[in-house]
């Protein structure tokens, strides 16, 4: 990337927040408040839990639609003075004591990274998903749930977003399929009990797609691997998250096989000067449990670390 074609920003921040989620949001109230210069970047302002239907599960909101909890969050992270730049981000690079961050048309400079930067969707990588995308190919049902009003659709995956969104779907729509892989989907009890109460949504087990057909009106279908066809309007894509870090190529972070950036207790990664949280990170040594609240946890933890790194 060649400097000279870009506007440097004279600033220097202690803290650069790379990613406005959970996570980025739980880091920058805490960055702040210690009296850091903190910037944030994120092309999503509030992460990917604005586009989920309904939480239940965030202390101090029984229930709440997770654009408001998006938006309360990100109010909260600027409340304090850290600013807020929808800049996408390409690129971050070591040059000396200080990082640069390469955006479209600017460079900005940092003492310490916090990597908050989240997961995208997986794909199916079946013949008709590209090609109907956004023509009934779909990887958000609080998106585009209200277009498919009384169509059928199916849902592919198995965990609890899958259930969740079916629960959304399942308001709009004639008829969800629930497509799975193996014997039976696993979400959590509550919403297990709630799927089994919605007529409308029926799991088909064992059901892997081998493609998704249509016309130039859209999907009508699809077929599964064991020969069966499916009539559906609608095919919304719930497989799984891949962490997005194109971005710190050059940094020489480890990851586990999936990508995903290794923190230890207190949100640090190898590399000195750079922290990472929420659901772009991994434990060394078990699993970790994609959660809000644990991104907003290791959001707050990456801050007081890079805090202390500061001096």
């Amino acid at each position: 990337m060649n400097d000279l074609e870009l506007k440097i920003n004279g600033k220097i921040y202690d803290i650069a927040i790379i990613g406005s989620g959970m996570a980025g949001c739980g880091a920058a109230v805490y960055a702040s408040r210690f009296g850091l210069s903190t910037i944030i970047f994120g092309d999503l302002p509030g992460g990917t839990i604005t586009s989920t239907h309904l939480v239940e599960n965030y202390p101090g909101f029984k229930k709440i639609s997770g654009l408001e909890l998006g938006q309360k969050l990100l109010e909260h992270a600027t409340a304090f003075g850290a600013e807020l730049n929808m800049s996408t981000i390409h690129d971050v690079q070591k040059e000396g004591d200080f990082f640069k961050i390469y955006g479209k048309k600017e460079i900005w400079q940092s003492r310490t990274i916090i990597i908050a930067t989240g997961t995208g969707h997986k794909y199916l990588n079946v013949p008709g998903e590209k090609e109907f995308a956004n023509k009934g190919v779909s990887y958000c049902a609080t998106c585009d749930g209200a277009f498919f009003k009384n169509k059928i659709v199916c849902i592919v995956g198995a965990g609890d977003s899958a259930v969740k969104e079916s629960l959304f779907l399942a308001q709009h729509v004639k008829h969800v399929y629930i497509l799975c892989r193996k014997e039976d989907v696993h979400p959590e009890p509550i919403n297990r009990e709630r799927m089994l109460a919605t007529v409308n949504i029926e799991v088909k087990p064992f059901s892997e797609i081998e493609e998704i057909f249509g016309d130039e009106q859209g999907v009508k279908g699809v077929k599964l691997k064991n020969g069966s066809m499916i009539e559906v309007e609608g095919v919304f894509v719930e497989v799984g998250r891949v962490a997005r870090t194109d971005a710190f190529q050059s940094l020489g972070l480890k990851t586990d096989k999936e990508g995903r950036v290794l923190i230890d207790i207190l949100s640090r990664t190898n590399v000195k000067g750079i922290f990472a949280a929420g659901d772009i990170t991994a434990w060394d040594q078990e699993a970790k449990w994609d959660q809000g609240i644990v991104g907003v946890a290791e959001g707050v933890k990456a801050a007081y670390s890079a805090f202390n790194y500061l001096g």
